[in-house]
């Protein structure tokens, strides 16, 4: 005859297994979030260095007054 104990472990562990999946896929995404982010900055950082509006509009979105 099973255990009843042995059910409720074995519950817990695909229940935990199922967590830890959508937890990876979360960490995922919030790591492509962010390397698109950094692509995005270090493709716009050579024009702005030759344009001093660009530099001054990116300083305004992070809230510095360069003026």
């Amino acid at each position: 005859m099973p255990d009843i104990t042995e059910n409720k472990l074995q519950d817990q562990s695909s229940t935990s297994l199922g967590d830890a999946a959508e937890g990876r896929h979360a960490d995922w995404s919030v790591w492509l979030i962010w390397a698109g982010i950094m692509l995005l900055a270090i493709g716009i950082l050579p024009f702005a260095v030759r344009n001093q509006e660009v530099v001054r509009a990116i300083a305004r979105m992070c809230g510095f007054d360069l003026s």
